[in-house]
């Protein structure tokens, strides 16, 4: 998935790229030009006004459309023709997440299907999570961000936290922001995969408070807290090892909620 990721990359299906979709739905401009040398002054005016036409506003419109929907029906082909391929489930995901619009075309966002594709070139990417090597090296910052997008989308707030803490630590910050979000909606579950202390010190802070107290959660953080794995002295390199075996079964873990149904 790394530096594949992004559909207008990774959608470069001809070799001349978008040039090749314009040639395919411009017009025929060797044909207009025979056509005017061989016409007289009147249907030489004719020729200008059809390309008034042309040029309309209406005309690149379903231009665009039509490219939208030529670029949804080869990703589609790719997916079912290479339906091992991490890169077109991955570009499907883009586009389900952030639909391709030009000139304000209404499109729908489809953030659990996008989710859906993002865990399946994840596990793909991964040898199903099987892999030794550490998930963050095979899948790249942009496309976990997105598919954080997509777990607040449809809800899932801590999990989609829990991404954060494998990015740099000034971006912390935006996935403490997002366990504010929604803590009354809070999926207990999904507590064990944190081990960076902000997190689970906020979670137990809001779940302290008068408004979203709930004793149970804050037992359970507490004891994530106290838990051995999360000693500071601990070694380096077992503590690396211990955030690869957390995020293996966090990935594993979203694959059977949404992926299992």
């Amino acid at each position: 998935m790394r530096n594949a990721c992004d559909y207008r990359v990774s959608f470069d299906l001809t070799p001349y790229g978008d040039l090749a979709f314009l040639e395919a739905f411009g017009p025929d401009t060797t044909k207009t030009a025979s056509t005017s040398s061989e016409s007289g002054p009147g249907e030489a005016g004719s020729a200008e006004t059809a390309d008034a036409q042309f040029a309309t506003v209406p005309f690149f419109k379903n231009f665009q459309a039509d490219l939208v929907g030529l670029h949804n029906r080869a990703l589609e082909s790719l997916v079912c023709r290479c339906g091992r391929e991490p890169r077109w489930h991955c570009a499907k995901a883009d586009l389900l997440l952030n639909p391709i619009s030009k000139q304000r075309l209404t499109s729908a966002s489809d953030p659990r299907s996008a989710l859906k594709g993002y865990l399946v070139a994840a596990s793909l990417a991964t040898n199903f999570f099987s892999d030794m090597v550490s998930v963050v090296d095979i899948i790249d910052q942009s496309s976990l961000v997105r598919l954080s997008q997509c777990l607040v989308k449809v809800g899932a707030h801590v999990a989609a936290a829990v991404l954060y803490q494998c990015f740099m630590p000034d971006e912390l910050k935006y996935g403490l922001r997002i366990l504010r979000l929604a803590p009354e909606s809070h999926d207990d579950a999904f507590f064990q995969y944190f081990w960076e202390l902000p997190f689970l010190e906020m979670l137990v802070d809001l779940h302290s408070s008068p408004k979203y107290l709930n004793e149970r959660h804050v037992t359970l953080l507490t004891n994530l807290i106290q838990s051995p794995e999360l000693n500071s002295s601990n070694p380096a390199p077992v503590v690396k090892d211990a955030e690869q075996r957390v995020l293996r079964c966090y990935f594993r873990d979203l694959c059977r909620i949404y992926l299992g149904n």
